[in-house]
């Protein structure tokens, strides 16, 4: 037997491309969906929700399009922005490892109520951060210093206890 002809090696090429192609769309369509069901399981937990409240962006075209998109082009969520929505609840049910690039949170002027969980550390592409005016009590978590991308915290008008200061860690 002698080498492979280049006829039979094409074939063999464009097939792994083809694969690979198709497994890298499979994980982002597969991360996508995580990132949906960590939403609807969260509005679910929320005291008082409708149906235009965390609107899903995936295979919305236009919507990821546009520079106020909740979303990247690949469909990841990266802005969850819901100032003065009458929200009530809490950021328990919040699935924060379901968010590695979010870079964009405002929750400003809604109901919620409760401890910020430790978990937000999770959300390490996190810019920017507005909680204020809610009902957030307990301590600041600690973990809020190891963001390491946090440009703003906006905190104000809670019951919040305590101070953070940002860890500048070096790997």
């Amino acid at each position: 037997m002698g080498s492979p002809t280049p006829n039979a090696v094409v074939p063999s090429l464009v097939f792994s491309i083809i694969f690979f192609w198709l497994s890298f769309l499979i994980t982002i369509s597969s991360e996508s969906n995580e990132e949906a069901d960590a939403l609807l399981k969260w509005k679910a937990s929320l005291k008082n929700h409708n149906r235009s409240l965390l609107s899903s962006c995936i295979n919305d075209a236009t919507n990821v399009s546009s520079k106020t998109s909740p979303c990247n082009d690949a469909g990841r969520v990266i802005n969850i922005s819901l100032p003065n929505r009458g929200v009530n609840g809490t950021l328990h049910d919040f699935s924060f490892s379901s968010f590695p690039h979010l870079a964009y949170l405002d929750l400003t002027w809604n109901g919620f109520f409760g401890t910020i969980p430790p978990q937000i550390s999770n959300l390490s592409n996190l810019r920017y951060i507005y909680l204020g005016s809610n009902q957030f009590f307990g301590n600041i978590p600690a973990e809020v210093g190891l963001l390491s991308h946090l440009e703003v915290l906006h905190i104000q008008l809670n019951r919040l206890d305590g101070s953070w200061r940002m860890c500048t860690c070096t790997p």
